[in-house]
């Protein structure tokens, strides 16, 4: 017997880079790419998790800032160009794919 943990299927990405169409100003700084992670239970927190697999802007604009690196804050958020937020909202929802449904995704693709 080990006291080795059972291997756990890979689930996606942890990681996705965003590039931003208008970067955000932060003082004399402008963020033009963000990483956004996989969220932990704990940042889901008070959210609903369809809403967040949804996009529901209202999701977003409480997740984004949790799970983003530079880390935006609420009101820059909130400020993002419409495609911007469509961008956090794809990458967020390919975190909520099963593998099952990738592999779907990439079958009617036909990649």
């Amino acid at each position: 017997m080990t006291d080795q943990p059972p291997p756990v299927a890979d689930t996606g990405p942890k990681r996705t880079l965003v590039t931003l169409e208008n970067p955000v100003r932060r003082g004399d700084t402008l963020i033009g790419e963000v990483t956004v992670r996989k969220p932990v239970a704990g940042e889901l927190r008070g959210l609903n998790l369809q809403d967040c697999a949804r996009a529901d802007v209202n999701a977003l604009i409480a997740l984004i800032p949790r799970i983003s690196e530079p880390p935006l804050v609420a009101h820059e958020v909130e400020a993002l160009e419409i495609e911007d937020l469509a961008a956090f909202g794809s990458a967020i929802f390919d975190f909520f794919m099963t593998s099952a449904m990738r592999d779907q995704v990439q079958t009617l693709l036909g990649t």
